[in-house]
């Protein structure tokens, strides 16, 4: 079983102060779209991609999906947008039919989760933005039993 979670790409500060909701800005859609192919090179296709519904991780999600050529839909779930909590996303993760499922979420759930899905302990784990980190577990989902195998900020598929 591999996860694969990424944040969303860069938004804009605030593109919509009614709803709170925020575009991707165009920097953070041309970053996403130079990284996203590449890390083919190095994950294994997904079999899902979940998505927050919030609209930057939405539309990054959308994005990745075009890159690497996902044919299904994204499945869209509300315990990725910052409120859920491990065990609820360990629970949904497992009750779906994949091996390989990529997370388009948001901070600090990414870098916690990726924390307590590897170790006992809490760790500081910087993830920018369009950041992707791959864990490997043997059979299904458990916390603090995966192992990470990457983490990939976007500037180091940008040299």
């Amino acid at each position: 079983m591999h996860l694969y979670i990424v944040r969303h790409t860069e938004a804009e500060y605030y593109s919509n102060p009614e709803s709170g909701e925020r575009e991707l800005s165009a920097e953070g859609k041309q970053i996403l779209n130079a990284v996203a192919p590449k890390w083919l090179n190095f994950i294994k296709k997904p079999d899902a991609i979940v998505s927050s519904p919030i609209h930057r991780a939405l539309e990054t999600a959308k994005i990745i999906k075009e890159c690497i050529g996902f044919g299904q839909e994204i499945d869209i779930q509300s315990i990725f947008d910052g409120t859920g909590t491990i065990d609820d996303w360990t629970s949904y993760l497992n009750s779906l039919d994949s091996d390989n499922i990529l997370v388009v979420s948001h901070e600090p759930s990414c870098s916690q989760y990726l924390s307590m899905y590897i170790s006992h302990f809490t760790a500081e784990i910087v993830y920018k933005p369009a950041t992707i980190s791959g864990i490997t577990f043997t059979g299904r989902i458990r916390k603090h039993s995966g192992s990470l195998l990457f983490t990939v900020p976007p500037d180091v598929l940008l040299k």
